[in-house]
């Protein structure tokens, strides 16, 4: 049984990640150094190191099968899949319940972490499941096991080293008090495999000089310690619209944009004519609508209607193009959907932050009751004890500014208190309220992961639940998309940033580098072309420290970069910032436009000086640099 469980959980993760793989571009950072290490550079020596040599050392083996991006894809599936199966055995023998492994996997799941983030669920995933089988029976082979994967955390990423590390003293003191020369031994062995195992890397960067680009030296732990990374408590979102709570029929979606200056009176007429039930205003002249009829003679007259501007979810033929089969189970048994303004995203972030950032003091102050009451079971306190520490720590250095990001980062260590409170709450009361209420919150906490993520669209838009012809058209397009990424995210005739990578394939050479002086190392992918200055990011003090900046500009005087791109709205940040850099470009570079090239957000492209041009790029004008 339990492995059918696992089983389903496995594959259902897989296909839910794969039919709709989203690349954030956070994630082209680890390209741009893998891209480096097929090249034959050395991190930290030829490029600046972030500490997460395994993560792009996997990005550089997906790179070895070709310029695309499935095979990233597959890997940061597989170990967000993998996860989601041990998240499930470990709640299993933790609290010995499935239905809270199936309701930690879900949760997980549901709050769709990014997938350059698998490290994030995966590695305390493995540290708390080899703590808790060391807890269960201690043993040189488990404490062994312990400390390799506070060894694979720290290849993964530095911090785990002293997250992990951190946690599992801790753990091994309260597991072992009582008996020092025990304690003792533990903590030497536990210790003596970790730093025999860390050290090499470290003293092998000492020795070659290299460089890192995390830590205190950048200013980034500086600045969450100082406060200026840390988000504040916020109260609920209660808006002036009423009313709170109401019904709406259910039936598929669809987005309708009406012509611009279309009466108020001629829109509810439409409405009316062509069965639209209107949910909410999107923004001027669109409106969000339930279709109650979905006959084909409406639809073809509703998309072809000269009031309708544009429309979603629709088929030119007047199909609808996806109503998820939970929505079409709901109509046919007339089972109401509640509609409420209180029910958003601000509000659903609101509450998962909150509970996660309560999560280990609640779970703390119930431990020590039950330790004063002697109520505690064998392994439960040491095991309870390493959850709170590493939630703790993740709370506060993985949940910064940009919140909107970071939560699914810490949901592991803080699910795993949630199904152990969750237990401790029911077992043994005779009341039936405990159950109750503890339901209730775990239903609340379902809801704000999907409000906070949009889970069930995601599973509405995999297809994942249609029928296995449209599943399998699902997946090839999917997987062709991998395949081809820049036909994909830059077609030809694309304007804005797409055109810019359009430009950059155009007219430089496939062996010249590009320099991007802000947050998009997206432009180093899809254009097929190396990072310039060894640095893939410029933003929260990454290589600013003044010896990297130097190292920087050193690194640029060795290499070809004909051209250089700036965010206009980073233009400030970056002088003010990267002072060193920048006096390089500037004195270097001349501007060749400053534009959106169609779309807002613009860019300044600079052109080396020193570097003559071939030709002008006849869709852009802008200088090219071909040969």
């Amino acid at each position: 049984m339990d492995w059918a469980i696992a089983s389903a959980l496995f594959a259902g993760t897989f296909l839910y990640r794969l039919l709709e793989p989203i690349f954030h571009n956070d994630h082209f950072e680890y390209f741009a150094l893998a891209t480096e290490m097929l090249h034959g550079a050395i991190p930290g020596v030829a490029f600046f190191d972030p500490s997460r040599p395994l993560q792009y050392s996997l990005t550089a083996v997906g790179l070895l099968f070709g310029h695309q991006l499935l095979a990233e894809a597959l890997i940061a599936i597989t170990f967000l899949s993998v996860s989601s199966v041990l998240l499930y055995l470990l709640v299993l023998r933790m609290a010995g319940s499935r239905l809270l492994g199936v309701f930690a996997a879900l949760v997980v799941i549901a709050a769709l972490p990014r997938l350059y983030s698998y490290p994030k669920i995966f590695v305390p995933l493995i540290g708390l499941l080899l703590w808790r089988r060391y807890v269960e029976a201690p043993s040189f082979g488990r404490l062994a096991a312990v400390a390799l994967g506070t060894v694979l955390g720290f290849y993964f990423r530095f911090d785990y080293l002293a997250w992990l590390g951190l946690a599992t003293v801790t753990g091994v003191v309260v597991l072992h008090w009582l008996d020092r020369r025990r304690l003792v031994r533990a903590l030497l062995t536990y210790g003596a495999i970790v730093a025999g195992l860390c050290a090499p890397y470290g003293l092998f960067q000492i020795i070659a000089g290299g460089v890192l680009t995390s830590g205190p030296s950048t200013g980034r732990l500086t600045r969450v310690l100082h406060g200026e990374d840390v988000v504040a408590f916020e109260a609920f979102h209660v808006p002036d619209e009423r009313p709170l709570v109401s019904f709406r029929p259910a039936g598929p979606l669809t987005n309708l944009r009406w012509r611009n200056g279309l009466p108020a009176n001629e829109r509810l007429r439409s409405e009316q004519q062509f069965g639209l039930r209107p949910i909410r205003s999107l923004e001027d002249n669109a409106w969000q609508y339930v279709m109650t009829d979905q006959s084909h003679a409406t639809l073809q007259r509703l998309i072809k209607d000269p009031a309708v501007a544009g429309y979603t979810n629709l088929a030119d033929d007047g199909d609808v193009l996806r109503e998820p089969p939970w929505v079409v189970v709901r109509r046919w048994t007339h089972i109401p959907v509640i509609e409420s303004p209180l029910l958003t995203r601000e509000n659903g972030t609101v509450w998962l932050y909150d509970a996660l950032f309560l999560t280990p003091l609640v779970a703390l102050a119930l431990l020590a009751f039950r330790t004063v009451r002697g109520r505690t079971v064998p392994g439960e306190m040491p095991t309870v004890v390493v959850a709170v520490v590493l939630a703790g720590l993740f709370n506060v250095f993985l949940i910064r500014g940009n919140i909107d990001s970071r939560l699914p980062d810490v949901l592991v260590p803080n699910v795993l208190l949630w199904t152990w409170l969750w237990r401790t709450a029911v077992t043994g009361r005779r009341s039936v309220l405990p159950l109750v209420a503890t339901t209730a919150v775990a239903w609340s906490l379902l809801l704000a992961t999907d409000l906070y993520s949009g889970s069930v669209d995601h599973l509405g838009a995999t297809e994942l639940f249609s029928t296995p012809i449209k599943t399998a058209r699902h997946l090839k397009y999917a997987v062709r998309g991998l395949l081809h990424p820049l036909e994909q995210f830059a077609p030809p005739g694309s304007h804005g940033l797409p055109g810019l990578v359009r430009y950059i394939t155009r007219c430089t050479a496939p062996t010249d580098r590009l320099l991007v002086l802000g947050y998009q190392p997206e432009f180093y992918f899809y254009s097929d072309r190396r990072m310039g200055g060894g640095n893939p990011v410029y933003q929260s003090n990454l290589g600013a420290a003044p010896a990297q900046q130097a190292q920087i500009v050193a690194w640029l005087h060795q290499q070809r970069v004909p051209i250089v791109l700036v965010p206009m709205n980073r233009l400030f940040d970056i002088d003010a910032t990267y002072s060193t850099v920048k006096r390089y470009v500037d004195t270097r570079y001349v501007v060749a436009a400053e534009s959106g090239f169609g779309d807002a957000r613009a860019f300044r492209v600079m052109v080396d000086s020193q570097i003559a041009p071939d030709h002008m790029d006849p869709e852009l004008a802008l200088p090219c640099f071909a040969r």
